[in-house]
């Protein structure tokens, strides 16, 4: 019941309606994202279980995510890993872009174990992990909501 505050921006085209951010569609899609009435809820798609829910304010060409309550890593009680993964489920998920995935500190020294973890984390989105910080820009690509979906 833990809620971090943050200010990742992600563009946007006018608006963000409520909907569908991303759909999992197989097995290796560990995530469904939804937007409504200014929240972006995380589910862990085939346990169906809510994770974290993020607090969105909209702009004219962005949205700022303000708040994130839960925890996306379990227990985690870091809560710029917790940041730094909502950052990179939404790059990895609805912006369909290659992402660093953010290890926990304790994963650094056992890539055997970092691997299963971020398998167990992003299925198939994640192509590689760091444990370390690095700087952040906004994407380039525009967070919407899909239709047809």
């Amino acid at each position: 019941d833990r809620t971090v505050a943050c200010r990742l921006r992600f563009p946007i085209d006018r608006a963000l309606a409520d909907g569908v951010l991303f759909t999992p569609l197989v097995m290796e899609h560990k995530w469904a994202l939804f937007h409504h009435r200014n929240q972006i809820i995380c589910v862990r798609s085939w346990l169906r279980q809510v994770e974290a829910v993020a607090t969105v304010e909209p702009h004219a060409d962005h949205v700022e995510v303000t708040s994130i309550r839960g925890a996306l890593a379990g227990e985690n009680k870091d809560p710029a890993l917790t940041v730094r993964l909502f950052d990179c489920l939404i790059r990895s998920h609805p912006l369909n872009s290659i992402y660093p995935v953010p290890l926990p500190a304790s994963m650094a020294e056992n890539p055997d174990r970092a691997a299963i973890w971020c398998l167990s984390m992003f299925g198939n989105r994640a192509t590689f992990a760091t444990p370390h910080d690095f700087p952040r820009r906004d994407p380039d690509v525009m967070l919407g909501t899909r239709s047809g979906d």
